[in-house]
């Protein structure tokens, strides 16, 4: 008669979750480049039109970048004061920023050259906006106040006082020149009509409001403030269709990406979270290691850069398809590591698991050889989905199985 050998327990991998068809999207985009900056990122935008330069307002200067060569590519620097909220013109042509100054600055971006200075506020200006137009700015102030200029003459064409709080986020329409929207600390959001001159929306948000935008058919006005994201029906009279709350601490940015079907949220949780347009559900987090105050992505997805409050841009550019448009190589390789590592996994030597058993599990893995030296198999197996049950050991139920199985 043979000698009776106790069960060896075998600890097995963790298998790793498989990556969603949303994390494999967002894996074709180079690994970030860190550029570092001398004060918070206060405002990123990016050009457009090819080749994609992004502009990132910091300090008294906004800075033109390459986004291949991360150089700088042009600086402005005609500001006394801090500067806000360096905006492209959508033919990448102009560029307009606020700032301490309470003044609106236009510049060309080709000569560097200060073409027009707005005068009209009162207090700084936050924020900027070229109308669909290309004839006019919309800007937002700490005076309390939104303003439509005529960019020719210098003029403003139409100011709004119905805040009780700084104004420190706004919008153009994507659609409408007449269409403007502004977000206060007073946790208001107000759409305005420069043909009446009207307040046409008063919208509560419920929290100071950091970022105000549309969706890409102007049909939607997405507010952020707080923790909390509205979307709101700007046809329906300012209907609230829904509010999520993507992050824990206070989101300070929005940016539609993916041609308008994808929102990207930045918050001081040092994470960039992606929400899916066509439900409104969460879809893939990016993570930084700064919190965040600033996203500028092309509307195709071509650059994507992220502004922290240490004064870090991170850069990324998506990796593009090829001229047949077949699956990029990039995700084909993955899956193909996905499969391979699997496939390792099932033929690696199981690790022998007596460490990681309290005395307790031992008495109670005795317990499993005495039943089967006895050919008690029904008990041996109740003690081992004791051990599962009470301390969650699945290895010693796959073990006695294995063992049963022979």
């Amino acid at each position: 008669m043979g000698t009776f050998k106790p069960l060896n327990t075998k600890v097995f991998t963790k298998a790793e979750p498989e990556l969603s068809d949303e994390a494999i999207y967002w894996k074709k985009f180079t690994a970030p480049a860190i550029l570092k900056d001398f004060g918070p990122i206060d405002y990123i935008d990016v050009n457009p039109n090819d080749p994609y330069h992004f502009a990132v307002t910091c300090s008294v200067r906004v800075q033109i970048f390459n986004p291949v060569t991360k150089a700088v590519y042009k600086s402005l620097t005609r500001f006394k004061e801090t500067a806000y909220g360096g905006k492209f013109r959508h033919d990448g042509k102009l560029i307009c920023a606020g700032g301490d100054e309470a003044e609106v600055k236009l510049f060309d971006v080709g000569s560097k050259n200060l073409l027009r200075i707005f005068k009209g506020h009162d207090g700084p200006v936050h924020r900027c906006f070229f109308c669909i137009n290309n004839s006019q700015l919309f800007s937002c102030s700490d005076d309390k106040s939104a303003a439509v200029w005529d960019i020719a003459s210098e003029k403003i064409v139409a100011q709004y006082r119905d805040h009780t709080d700084y104004v420190r986020a706004g919008a153009v329409s994507p659609v409408s020149a007449d269409i403007v929207v502004s977000g206060s600390y007073d946790k208001k959001v107000m759409m305005f009509d420069t043909r009446t001159n009207e307040v046409a929306l008063t919208l509560d948000h419920g929290a100071p409001v950091e970022s105000v935008i549309f969706n890409k058919t102007g049909s939607i006005i997405i507010s952020a403030g707080g923790t909390d994201i509205c979307f709101w029906d700007a046809l329906a009279g300012g209907k609230l269709l829904s509010r999520i709350t993507p992050h824990h601490k206070t989101i300070t940015c929005l940016a539609m990406a993916s041609d308008g079907l994808r929102l990207l949220s930045g918050g001081l949780d040092k994470r960039v979270r992606v929400t899916d347009m066509t439900d409104l559900q969460p879809a893939h987090v990016l993570n930084y290691p700064s919190p965040i105050l600033s996203i500028g992505i092309e509307s195709n997805d071509k650059v994507l850069a992220v502004g922290m409050v240490d004064g870090l841009v991170s850069v990324s550019r998506k990796i593009e398809e090829d001229g047949k448009g077949k699956t990029p190589r990039i995700r084909y390789t993955l899956r193909e590591w996905r499969k391979r590592e699997q496939k390792l996994r099932e033929f690696e030597p199981l690790q022998e698991a007596d460490t990681t058993f309290t005395e307790k599990e031992r008495q109670m893995m005795s317990n499993i050889d005495r039943y089967l030296r006895s050919y008690r198999y029904s008990k041996a197996l109740d003690v081992a989905m004791a051990m599962y049950n009470t301390k969650r050991k699945a290895e010693s139920v796959v073990t006695l199985l294995q063992e049963l199985i022979r």
